[in-house]
C-alpha cells in the first residue's frame, strides 16, 4: 500500500459505513453499552454490521472468549434482533502467533467481509477489544490490509507515561503486529481521551429508565451492570466510564472527535518514535456530552 493510499482511507468516515465490532463483554461494562448502541444504530440504517466477533478475556483464552460469545449473544436477545446472531463468530482459544495465526469462525468472516470491499469502501473493523482476532486475519490475509480500516480503543496517548492498557498489553505480539504491519489504524486512546467519558448513576437513571417498554430490558440489563460495582447513594462511587462507546461513535459521528495524523509508533512500553514509519490517525479529544446524548437517544427510542 503507497502512503498517499493509506492517508486516503484515514479520512474520515462518510456516511453510512459496514462495520465489524471485536469485543470482551464479560468482564467489562462499557462493551454492553458500546453493542448496543451499535446495533441500534444499524437498526436506524446508520451503519450496518457485517461481524460481531467475541475476543478473550481474563487468564483462560478459549474460556473467557465462549463467555464473551455468550454476552453478545445476550445484548442481541435484550434487543429482539436475532438476525444478528447470523454474524456473530468465536474468536481465538489462543494468543496470536504470526507464524502460525489461528484461522477461527471470527478470523474467517473478517477476510471474507473485507474481501468484499474496496479501499475505497472500507470496512471499519471496530477494535473494543484485544487485538488477537484482528492481528490474526492482517497474518493470514495480507491483502486485507487494503480494504479495511482499524479504529481500535486502547492504549494511551502518547504523552502518557507508558502504553499499558488492557487491549494493547492482552495480546501484546497481536499488539506490535497492528502497529507494523501498515494497516490504516486510527488509534482512541483509553487516557487520557476516553476517560473523558464519564457517567453517573444519577445521569444514567434520569436518561434511560422507564422510557419505552421495548428498550425496558435492554436498559434494565445495562443500568444494573453499570450499578453493580458502585454505590448509587454516593457521589463519588457513583461515576464510572463507559469507553468502549467512543469507538462506536467515530464512524457515526467523527465532527465529535478531535483527531489527527502521526507516524506510526513503535509500540513498546514506553511510545518510541521513527519518523521513517507509516502514518496513523490518533484522536485527542471527544465531545462527551454530544455522544452520550446519541447513546442515550438510540437506547430510547
Amino acid at each position: 500500500m503507497t502512503e498517499s493510499k493509506r492517508v486516503e482511507m484515514l479520512e474520515l468516515p462518510r456516511g453510512p459505513v459496514s462495520v465489524i465490532i471485536d469485543t470482551d463483554p464479560h468482564l467489562e461494562t462499557d462493551d454492553h453499552y458500546a453493542l448496543a448502541y451499535a446495533i441500534c444504530a444499524a437498526e436506524l440504517g446508520e451503519m450496518k454490521i457485517e461481524g460481531l466477533h467475541a475476543d478473550f478475556s481474563g487468564k483462560e483464552v478459549e474460556e473467557g472468549m465462549l463467555k464473551n460469545y455468550d454476552c453478545v449473544i445476550n445484548i442481541i436477545d435484550l434487543l429482539n434482533v436475532p438476525k444478528y446472531k447470523e454474524i456473530t463468530f468465536h474468536g481465538p482459544t489462543r494468543k496470536f502467533d504470526k507464524e502460525n495465526p489461528e484461522v477461527t469462525d471470527a478470523v474467517k468472516n473478517m477476510i471474507r467481509v473485507a474481501n468484499n470491499h474496496t479501499s475505497e469502501d472500507p470496512v471499519y473493523v471496530l477494535g473494543i477489544g484485544g487485538g488477537t482476532t484482528i492481528a490474526s486475519a492482517l497474518a493470514a490475509a495480507p491483502e486485507i490490509a487494503e480494504k479495511m480500516v482499524i479504529v481500535w480503543l486502547g492504549g494511551n496517548s502518547m504523552h502518557w507515561h507508558s502504553s499499558m492498557e488492557c487491549n494493547f498489553w492482552r495480546d501484546s505480539s497481536a499488539t506490535e503486529f497492528i502497529f507494523d504491519c501498515g494497516v490504516p489504524l486510527v488509534m482512541i486512546p483509553a487516557w487520557n481521551v476516553t476517560i473523558q467519558l464519564k457517567t453517573s448513576s444519577y445521569e444514567l437513571d434520569h436518561y434511560m429508565k422507564n422510557r419505552v417498554p421495548e428498550k425496558d430490558a435492554i436498559c434494565e440489563f445495562l443500568l444494573n451492570r453499570f450499578n453493580r460495582g458502585f454505590d448509587p447513594t454516593k457521589v463519588a462511587k457513583g461515576s464510572g466510564t463507559i469507553y468502549d462507546i467512543g469507538g462506536i461513535g467515530y464512524v457515526l459521528h467523527p465532527e465529535w472527535y478531535v483527531t489527527r495524523l502521526m507516524v506510526t509508533p513503535v509500540f513498546q512500553y514506553h511510545w518510541a518514535s521513527n519518523p521513517q514509519r507509516h502514518m496513523m490517525r490518533i484522536c485527542d479529544h471527544i465531545n462527551r456530552d454530544a455522544l452520550y446524548m446519541d447513546v442515550f437517544n438510540k437506547l430510547t427510542k
